[in-house]
């Protein structure tokens, strides 16, 4: 039976729940629901994702064998081999001290994705925009949030924190103007809001009081809006909507169980560093909000910052009580050297589960991440060296990949930016340094 198809914005609501959809088969052209549409697929949502690693990644770890063999810290990635591109060669310039001394984590992370040297200056704040926000300006309008900027750790908004370089500059990665961070949220709740409570609603503060009082869940609110539009569906449909809301739930339980463990580490006499954050579990969630984030297409931007840059937080999942930072300046040190590449291959461990995610989540013939370009790096090569040149880049989804570029040294950064803004669809004419968009062909 063909029926009139889905808007690809369709959303259920209820209160000031938004709950937007995947891709369904009913939201093909004319599509016939429930049965295999006969016509070729719309082509889906242009994509961009950026991740930042603090303080550097070893090199050797991050290039392939012979024969792209992904072994190593890089063997989580083996599996999306054919959808990883390792690039070498790559500078950010605008990270180096130009004459303004030490302070080379705060340049990393204000220059990563603005491309531009920030000001060192009693603690003020003056950069650029990044390349996520100029993309999103352009494109934003296309999807219920312009992007979404996260992080794992909180943002230092006022003071030193690196030499002299305001705190911003370490913690922010994504900037809406020269001065202006993004807005980064690390709380997971409040991104899980974000994507599913409309805050200019006007039962806004009562639905959200309400759900945390009686730990409800969104999908509650709009119930009825879900059984109507299941008699709409054929059965891949019906049973797609099922699996989307399980997910959503059991999201929210991991959420609630991490504020309840934030809660219970604040009440204690002397709470341990950090012990407000179940790390591991904090960046998974961060990466499950975005996926689906984009699998609803509720953004087509996403910046994710995997701690704030020169962060010295200790992995004691892996063992590594240590800080971060600390590891990093190795000196060559086996011991050090040894911790500080086994926090970098965890990274990528995560990250490889992140682009699995996103091959499982469909959209007909293909995967949210054949339509997305993800790039996971640093604006630091050696931590111990902080070197802002042979920058540790991957590359994956939307790419021919598989193989492994060594570009001329010094190739800008931002040339890369340029690209994977212009694959969603924005025009930048420059940024930094380039006004040439990298050739990943």
């Amino acid at each position: 039976m063909t029926r009139r198809s889905l808007d690809r914005r369709t959303v259920l609501r209820g209160a000031a729940v938004t709950l937007a959809l995947p891709w369904l088969e009913a939201m093909l052209p004319n599509g016939r629901l429930g049965v295999r549409a006969q016509q070729a697929s719309p082509p889906a949502p242009r994509r961009a994702v950026w991740v930042y690693v603090p303080n550097g990644l070893a090199q050797q770890p991050l290039k392939a064998a012979a024969g792209f063999q992904l072994q190593g810290a890089l063997a989580p990635l083996a599996p999306l081999s054919s959808s990883v591109l390792l690039i070498h060669g790559l500078a950010q310039d605008a990270a180096r001290a130009h004459g303004d001394g030490p302070g080379d984590h705060a340049r990393a992370c204000a220059a990563f994705l603005t491309g531009v040297h920030p000001l060192k200056k009693d603690g003020a704040v003056l950069v650029g925009a990044s390349a996520d926000q100029l993309a999103a300006q352009q494109i934003g309008n296309r999807t219920r949030l312009r992007s979404l900027v996260v992080g794992a750790e909180g943002s230092n908004t006022s003071g030193q924190c690196d030499s002299g370089y305001a705190c911003a500059y370490s913690s922010q990665l994504s900037w809406a103007g020269p001065s202006t961070p993004a807005g980064k949220e690390h709380r997971p709740m409040r991104v899980y809001e974000r994507l599913f409570l409309d805050e200019e609603d006007p039962a806004f503060l009562e639905t959200m009081a309400e759900r945390r009082a009686r730990r409800r869940s969104v999908l509650d609110f709009v119930r009825g809006e879900a059984r109507r539009l299941e008699q709409r569906l054929g059965q891949a449909d019906r049973q797609k909507l099922e699996e989307y809301q399980d997910g959503i739930r059991e999201l929210e339980r991991r959420l609630e169980r991490m504020q309840q463990g934030e809660q219970q580490a604040r009440a204690l006499p002397a709470p341990p560093k950090d012990a407000e954050k179940n790390y591991p579990e904090l960046v998974r969630a961060h990466y499950d909000l975005i996926a689906m984030a984009l699998a609803t297409d509720s953004t087509r931007i996403a910046t994710f910052l995997l701690a704030n840059e020169g962060s010295n937080r200790g992995y004691p999942h892996l063992g590594i009580p240590e800080g971060h930072h600390e590891l990093s300046h190795h000196g060559k040190d086996p011991h050090k050297l040894t911790q500080w590449e086994k926090i970098g291959a965890w990274h990528v461990d995560a990250f490889a589960a992140f682009l699995k995610r996103l091959t499982e989540l469909r959209e007909g013939e293909s995967s949210v991440l054949d339509s997305t370009m993800v790039l996971f790096g640093s604006a630091i090569g050696d931590g111990n060296r902080h070197n802002h040149d042979q920058l540790p880049i991957l590359l994956a989804g939307a790419v021919r990949g598989g193989r492994e570029v060594e570009f001329a040294q010094e190739t800008s950064l931002n040339r890369l930016h340029l690209a994977m803004t212009a694959y969603t669809g924005a025009s930048l004419p420059r940024l930094g340094d380039a006004d040439l968009p990298l050739d990943l062909a």
